[in-house]
């Protein structure tokens, strides 16, 4: 199939996450240059906007982290522990419902878990910062400066395991989440105690 003309006149970074969506959503391999010929743009000035593939990637799981976050909080529910266990399962949920992200993990695992699980990455500090929050609710500032580190952990182990899951062609069960972050933290609070 021809590529499209180019849709927009001048051309953003944005709109160059949009088109990779775009790809990813139709099965298509996300890569600079297929969307610089969508886009209508030289793959010089993709590389000016991202420098490389994994950097596009990035991007892209950036936007899909925003609006999985944001759907996940909206709709959590409960309070403190409560609703941040259930915000992860439906997070998770909600990755895993998403066909293209399951192809994607796995065909590039390594590209993937080098994003999802990168310390500064755009997906992991996102969903910290609302666990976090959502823990607050119910502990005071110097409990929650206990937890800080036990939260962290539990995302890294949650991200790996779910995509760990995916990568194996297998279906992943938010709910176990719950069950890990909640022995993170009763050992942590116990240790305090």
């Amino acid at each position: 199939m021809p590529d499209a003309a180019p849709r927009f006149r001048r051309p953003t970074p944005d709109d160059a996450v949009d088109v990779a969506r775009e790809l990813l959503d139709e099965d298509e391999r996300v890569d600079v240059q297929a969307v610089a010929r969508r886009l209508g743009v030289s793959r010089a000035t993709m590389h000016r906007w991202f420098g490389t593939r994994d950097q596009l990637m990035a991007a892209l799981f950036a936007q899909m982290a925003q609006e999985f976050v944001a759907e996940a909080l909206a709709s959590a529910r409960g309070r403190g522990d409560a609703r941040a266990f259930d915000f992860v399962r439906r997070l998770a949920d909600r990755a895993a419902a998403v066909t293209p992200l399951q192809r994607a993990a796995t065909e590039d695992p390594a590209l993937v878990m080098r994003i999802v699980l990168a310390p500064d990455g755009p997906v992991r500090g996102p969903i910290v910062e609302t666990v976090t929050q959502l823990l607050a609710a119910t502990r005071t500032p110097a409990q929650l400066r206990r937890i800080r580190a036990p939260v962290g952990l539990f995302v890294d182990a949650a991200l790996a395991l779910h995509w760990g899951t995916v990568m194996s062609g297998q279906t992943p069960d938010g709910r176990r989440y719950a069950l890990l972050g909640r022995a993170l933290l009763a050992q942590a609070e116990g240790a305090a105690a």
